[in-house]
């Protein structure tokens, strides 16, 4: 119970750090701080539990756009495979999406076939998606004198 409540308060650590450094790495830290409640055998530091995937059929290339760019690897879209070799039959999927809405996020979710999408899909994990939208920062100096700011 002990070792839970610790990361329960690991998780909260990572959103207060999130809310102050909006980045996909550190989006990445609240999300393994997540999955640790279920594997505490992994650590937060291990950048081989995210691990870069494509759809073989090529569906996020025909809606790239959708996705915005890794921060690596630059003609690969922000899509994520994590923890991907896990004895808890789930599997967990990030998405880096440009401007989430419903039809996006229901799209993302019947990308992957997994385990609870139909009844013959028995030999699949249970998939956890996650969806991270893109991060804007207010772009402005002085935005009482300056009528215009800009998104960037």
């Amino acid at each position: 119970m002990a070792k839970r409540l610790s990361t329960i308060q690991e998780i909260q650590n990572e959103l207060d750090s999130l809310s102050e450094n909006k980045s996909l790495a550190q989006a990445q830290r609240v999300i393994l701080s997540v999955i640790r409640l279920l594997d505490d055998s992994i650590s937060l530091d291990d950048n081989k539990m995210i691990e870069l995937f494509n759809v073989d059929n090529q569906k996020i290339s025909a809606n790239a756009n959708w996705f915005y760019e890794d921060s690596v690897m630059v003609d690969r879209r922000a899509t994520y495979k994590i923890h991907a070799q896990n004895n808890l039959n789930l599997d967990f999927k990030l998405y880096g999406l440009t401007k989430p809405s419903k039809r996006t996020i229901s799209w993302i979710q019947a990308l992957i076939p997994n385990f609870e999408d139909e009844p013959f899909n028995s030999k699949y994990n249970i998939g956890i998606d996650f969806v991270v939208p893109k991060i804007s920062r207010l772009n402005c100096r002085n935005w009482r004198h300056r009528p215009r700011c800009g998104l960037s």
